[in-house]
């Protein structure tokens, strides 16, 4: 019987006997003669038939060549015990790793300065003895290696996966070894074949003594999750609430650093302050977020400072918020004094109008102008407009939602009129296009399930076409009671959500992608040339720190719906952005970015949602 190097120690005694009578060697005379002993009773009663002798000599291919002394080997490691004064070497054990040095005998020194490690145990010795000899003498190099404390750097664990590395590679990582990055991102780091780990070593190290030993939590290195394919970044974390970070280029030169530091303040809410130099563009900016109850990050205010490229200040960007919930008040300010308003919220303290005003240009010069307006009643209009760089019209529509009463309301988009009607017994929804005077009836009773009430009510903000939209690509619209519960399935064709229009309105833009399959739009070509363009170019402008504002839109490396889940959770957003305005602490910065700079991407996507 053959073990492989993961081989499970509770084997069968039977298997260890004959194990150890193929590998005699490996013991004395008197050893062998107690394995091969008369058995004791079976059921029967009788005494077991004793095994019949075996010859000690050793075979001529064996004992005559062997390039180290066998036994006293075996001796040694039998002697070795732990701090309870058990061996920490079994027969299983000890017959690996014997087998593995007859194999390579330059095995043997480096496995024998192991096996007297304080922390080795013997089961990761048998494994690491599987290791090819010259990458085991780099190993027992490593395992010398210590801590500050003086306690050693890697556990025998570590050490195994070492092991199973060719020497190159170990020859590669050793410049990490002088760090405090952990032995599994050292392993995944050496696949990769272009990176010069020598350079990243004395990084890391800048980085640790940037945070300083003592008070030095954790040290990562890993891809740019939204340009994973060229940049690189270097996390260091204290023990004081202290995280800093370094974004790095494909030849890990320095591009961006950034620094957060979490706080409480008197009244003991949460806040993270970062601050972030953007080598590559020179601006600096520094942006305050306080911790929810749900211990989400909400931007509270951000300042950007632009330069050009001789450190000439060319304006000073301030987002803070306005008076309507979810949405910024932004200003850009200039040397000569001008101040260009780019986004407002305000309402009226005598008719409670509620007012949002952007206009605002993307990297290339693309322009939005929008604006929203509703009243306590529900009243509201929208107009939106998006221009290119060179004045083409891209997107140009007015919107508006009148309540006539309770159950009666009227919605238009360019001219194109319906009027959705409740029943008397809260049954139906009907909409009805005033031109063609074709109808549509919502099911309630089928549709809505749970909080049926909210549901009716949230059902009740719709203008027409997408009530239409909403039967056409969604069998359930269920009512949950949290916010961060809301989400669609799109097996079922279910909506979950809470009475937020613009939450559903997001959630129904996954309802459109999933219509005639799984999520369509999102893989549609020229969806995704126009998204990518504006992702790469908003990737070169901005550093992490304004980039994690819409994280759920363009990280491709880590998203949880693999690397076009952000496109996907764009094509949402923008069915929301295209009849609503965020209503969201937490979301604000998202939306306010995925407006202002993927303008073309949105104008795009309305090709396909107001179909």
């Amino acid at each position: 019987m053959r073990l492989s190097p993961y081989s499970s120690l509770k084997t069968k005694k039977v298997c260890v006997l004959k194990m150890a009578i193929r590998n005699v060697s490996a013991y004395d005379v008197t050893q062998v003669q107690q394995l091969n002993r008369p058995r004791g009773k079976g059921k029967s009663g009788k005494l077991g038939k004793a095994t019949s002798p075996i010859s000690y000599e050793p075979k001529q291919d064996t004992f005559e060549k062997s390039a180290y002394d066998r036994v006293g080997f075996t001796n040694e490691l039998e002697s070795i015990k732990d701090k309870n004064g058990k061996s920490v070497y079994n027969t299983q054990h000890i017959m690996q790793i014997l087998k593995n040095v007859d194999r390579e005998p330059a095995r043997l020194e480096p496995l024998r300065d192991m096996a007297h490690l304080s922390n080795m145990k013997g089961k990761d010795l048998a494994r690491i003895s599987y290791g090819k000899a010259d990458s085991l003498v780099v190993v027992n190099e490593f395992s010398k290696k210590t801590k500050e404390n003086g306690n050693p750097k890697y556990a025998s664990s570590h050490l195994i996966k070492f092991s199973a590395l060719p020497v190159t590679d170990l020859e590669r990582i050793r410049p990490l070894t002088e760090t405090t990055i952990a032995p599994n991102e050292m392993i995944n780091i050496a696949q990769n074949k272009e990176l010069d780990l020598k350079k990243l070593g004395s990084k890391i190290n800048e980085m640790e003594k940037s945070c300083g030993s003592k008070s030095l939590d954790k040290i990562s290195f890993k891809k740019d999750v939204y340009d994973p394919e060229n940049a690189y970044v270097i996390t260091g974390k204290t023990l004081f609430g202290i995280t800093k970070t370094e974004l790095l280029d494909k030849k890990l030169n320095r591009l961006a650093v950034d620094e957060t530091t979490e706080y409480t303040s008197a009244s003991g809410k949460m806040y993270e302050l970062r601050k972030t130099n953007d080598y590559r563009n020179n601006t600096i900016s520094s942006v305050r977020s306080y911790i929810d109850d749900e211990g989400y990050p909400n931007v509270e205010n951000q300042v950007r400072i632009v330069k050009d490229k001789n450190g000439k200040k060319l304006r000073t960007e301030f987002m803070t918020p306005s008076e309507v919930k979810g949405v910024y008040d932004i200003k850009y300010t200039y040397p000569n004094g001008k101040v260009d308003q780019i986004s407002s919220g305000k309402i009226d303290k005598k008719t409670g109008i509620v007012s949002v005003k952007r206009d605002m240009k993307s990297l290339d010069g693309t322009r939005t102008q929008y604006l929203y307006e509703n009243d306590p009643q529900g009243n509201r209009i929208i107009d939106y407009k998006i221009t290119d760089e060179k004045g083409k019209t891209l997107l140009n529509y007015s919107q508006s939602f009148e309540v006539v009463d309770d159950n009666h309301f009227i919605s238009s988009k360019n001219g194109k009129v319906y009027e959705m009607t409740v029943s008397e017994d809260k049954n139906t929804l009907t909409v009805k296009d005033r031109d063609t005077k074709q109808e549509n009836n919502l099911n309630l009773n089928k549709m809505v399930k749970g909080n049926r009430k909210s549901m009716l009510n949230l059902l009740k903000k719709f203008p027409g076409e997408e009530l239409i939209n909403l039967k056409d690509t969604t069998n359930i619209l269920k009512g949950v009671d949290k916010l961060e519960d809301c989400c669609y399935w799109p097996d079922k064709k279910e909506i979950d959500i809470v009475d937020d229009f613009y939450s559903v309105l997001h959630e129904l833009g996954h309802s459109k992608d999933n219509k005639n399959g799984n999520s369509v739009l999102t893989r549609t070509e020229d969806i995704q040339k126009v998204y990518d363009k504006e992702r790469a170019a908003f990737n070169k402008a901005f550093p992490n720190a304004q980039r994690d504002h819409i994280n759920y839109f363009i990280d491709v490396e880590e998203h949880y719906s693999g690397s076009r889940g952000g496109l996907e959770e764009t094509v949402a957003e923008s069915n929301a952005l295209l009849n609503s305005y965020n209503t969201q602490n937490d979301i604000a910065a998202r939306s306010q970015y995925l407006q202002q700079y993927f303008p073309k991407t949105i104008a795009k996507m309305s090709e396909y949602l107001f179909k």
